[in-house]
């Protein structure tokens, strides 16, 4: 446990950066700025006295003088109590008080077992709720939305089923209807996901991962090539974004590629993934960035060409909800170029859990901004590859920081040589071959094809000798039965 001590010192530390913290204003006309607000995961039944082991929840049998109160503000077991989430809000409204736009990368619903008796509309209430708190605070602010895996009750269950009511329902109950124009909610009606323009020659994709996601049970037992024709749509807003001398700027719940730790996991199921890579690569100079939730820490991902040439890049935001993996609840302003259509840098704020709930510090804090912790004078795949590079090196200072920040908290994030090596693999190489190869296992499976060949080989050749030899004794056999025959007839 973290000595009070330390939380003190961590707590005047973060006093200090709250009168450094930054909040945007640009001299440039061409610089703009937008918000990113990811896993909020609501949890609307949280109690002081409730139990880490029930969700936090407050007990229908009452307090348990055996367990240890929970903040107010919140625990790293637990997901968002209300008061946690109206800071949040507040605090996006004082770093980003007149945002260009919101994007909103899903999530809003605690983590609750799927038998839990938590209905769906409950569900589109909660994010009814926040909608309505968004609105409020930016007035006239276009806000873009993606659904998340556990914006559904059941959790990471989403039919593939065209015009399922559920996105409907969305539009309607949710009070996501308001965010989009006309024509942009058919598609959303189909199937989650819509293209809107946010400026000049820009526009917005927004996608359903769900429907792509290896979390989604219903894709454990239903294969399908093109869930809700979002791939080929997809396709088709690129190009026409090409035609158009259009840029893209992506948003979804869930990343591509792999969880840097533990290694194995896996996003996207593999053939949704490798088709939207290639769509990334092949459409590269249309799209802006991807920007990303679902993780609750802080990463990014970059994409390479069949050359190992860096082409895209995508960015993973903290989440709100301090629980799995534990750490500071995290806000996020994008700055932009819009004359160039792309982002430039962005700022990243938190908030410590541990000094609100000891302390009652209830200040939201500056963390970092990109170009000023790596170094950067833009932000590119091709810089974020550079940097890829400095983290490989011996003792790097820049990739402990990385490691520092990926779950940023009073605890430190451990990760020795193996961690090290699958963090490292993850976010550079989100195809199953890339990964693989930079794990180390190309090699080991050409040795175990080159086994696997040398002893079909052998026991073909066994098998052949085996014939070969069964053959001459039956000839020997033949013969010696004629002769034995003719000298009978003598």
């Amino acid at each position: 446990m973290t000595s009070i001590y330390s939380v003190i010192l961590l707590s005047l530390f973060t006093a200090v950066l709250l009168f450094s913290s930054p909040i945007f204003s640009s001299s440039s006309p061409d610089i703009g700025y937008f918000l990113q607000i990811t896993d909020l995961h609501t949890n609307v039944n949280y109690s002081t006295s409730g139990n880490t082991k029930e969700d936090c929840f407050k007990l229908k049998s009452g307090n348990d003088s055996s367990l240890s109160p929970l903040g107010e503000y919140g625990d790293f077991e637990c997901d968002s109590p209300m008061i946690l989430i109206r800071s949040a809000l507040q605090a996006a409204k004082e770093f980003a008080p007149s945002p260009d736009f919101i994007v909103w990368t899903g999530d809003n619903i605690a983590h609750i077992p799927s038998d839990a008796e938590y209905a769906l509309d409950l569900v589109f209430t909660v994010i009814r709720n926040l909608t309505d708190s968004l609105e409020e605070l930016f007035p006239g602010v276009k806000t873009f939305p993606v659904i998340g895996n556990h914006d559904r009750q059941p959790a990471n269950y989403l039919p593939t089923t065209p015009y399922l009511p559920f996105y409907s329902r969305l539009l309607n109950e949710s009070g996501w209807q308001r965010f989009f124009d006309v024509n942009t909610t058919e598609t959303f009606r189909k199937g989650g996901y819509y293209s809107q323009k946010i400026g000049e020659q820009l526009r917005l994709i927004g996608l359903n991962s769900l429907i792509w996601c290896d979390c989604n049970a219903y894709l454990s037992t239903n294969d399908e090539a093109d869930p809700v024709d979002q791939l080929a749509w997809f396709e088709q807003e690129l190009e026409l974004a090409k035609s158009a001398g259009d840029k893209a700027l992506i948003i979804t719940h869930v990343p591509i590629g792999y969880l840097e730790t533990p290694k194995d996991v896996s996003y996207l199921k593999t053939k949704y993934n490798e088709h939207y890579v290639k769509l990334l690569v092949r459409y590269s100079e249309v799209i802006v960035t991807q920007l990303w939730g679902h993780a609750h820490t802080d990463t990014f991902r970059v994409v390479q060409d069949s050359t190992g040439q860096p082409v895209a890049y995508g960015l993973v935001a903290p989440a709100v909800s301090p629980s799995g993996p534990p750490h500071f609840p995290g806000l996020r302003v994008y700055m932009y170029d819009k004359r160039e259509r792309l982002v430039v840098d962005y700022d990243q704020y938190y908030f410590n859990l541990t000094a609100a709930n000891l302390f009652g510090d209830v200040n939201w804090h500056h963390t970092y901004t990109m170009s000023e912790k790596y170094g950067f004078s833009n932000l590119t795949a091709a810089s974020l590859t550079r940097l890829i590079s400095d983290f490989r090196q011996p003792h790097s200072e820049k990739f402990d920081a990385y490691l520092q920040l990926n779950r940023y908290s009073q605890s430190s994030f451990v990760c020795a040589d193996d961690c090290r090596l699958s963090v490292l693999c993850a976010i550079a190489n989100p195809l199953q071959a890339q990964y693989e190869s930079c794990l180390g296992r190309a090699m080991a499976k050409l040795v175990v094809l080159i086994v696997t060949g040398v002893v079909l080989l052998l026991t073909l050749l066994y098998f052949i000798s085996s014939m070969v030899q069964y053959g001459l004794r039956k000839r020997r056999q033949t013969n010696q039965y004629q002769i034995l025959s003719q000298q009978i007839t003598e």
